[in-house]
């Protein structure tokens, strides 16, 4: 599916969330570059599944995910 696409689907939820992330000081992470690179979401990769359905990432997409939140957590 093309990141446009899903940016356009989720438009309403984003909002809120940057909304009640500005109130509350929260950081937001951008993770489309994982799991839509080259501006396409993509369901699984040649190393790993990223989806395990609908809206829920894999357990193995969290683990290769955990460098971008171990640099902002810092």
């Amino acid at each position: 599916m093309p990141l446009v696409f899903a940016e356009e689907q989720r438009a309403g939820s984003t909002a809120a969330v940057r909304t009640v992330a500005a109130a509350t000081r929260a950081s937001l992470i951008d993770l489309s570059p994982e799991l839509c690179p080259g501006g396409v979401c993509v369901t699984a990769t040649t190393e790993l599944p990223v989806y395990r359905d609908a809206t829920h990432i894999t357990v193995a997409m969290s683990r290769a995910l955990a460098p971008v939140f171990e640099v902002t957590l810092r």
